[in-house]
């Protein structure tokens, strides 16, 4: 298994275990990379404490930012390498901010469907 794959299994089994207390979305739904309550997004996750402190919440997609102000987003020791591999990672941040992925259980059917397609995607 790669680091993406590794990445997208962490992620799905991260958010299944408990998917309303985990998933970074503010009190209406909307994601953010850290919360005011703690919880984070699957960016957030792998984001460092100083980027996370650095960046606006809802500071939008990856690509945007990672454009916009390269040097300041620093990712945790085992992901750095993907930096700079935005399509992966804004599939992993619509994976995690798409609502027909979760429900209170976890992943839905289509969420089941989604994450299959983005192993073989990244294989």
């Amino acid at each position: 298994m790669n680091l993406r794959q590794r990445l997208l299994k962490e992620t799905k089994e991260y958010y299944e275990e408990d998917p309303i207390g985990r998933r970074g979305l503010d009190d209406k739904g909307k994601c953010e990379y850290s919360t005011i309550s703690g919880k984070k997004c699957a960016l957030g996750r792998i984001m460092t404490e100083e980027t996370l402190e650095n960046t606006p919440a809802d500071g939008g997609s990856y690509s945007v930012i990672i454009e916009a102000i390269p040097e300041s987003i620093e990712l945790l020791e085992p992901y750095e390498g993907l930096k700079f591999v935005v399509p992966f990672l804004d599939d992993l941040q619509d994976f995690h901010d798409d609502s027909v992925n979760w429900d209170l259980l976890g992943l839905t059917t289509t969420g089941k469907t989604t994450y299959k397609a983005l192993m073989e995607k990244y294989a």
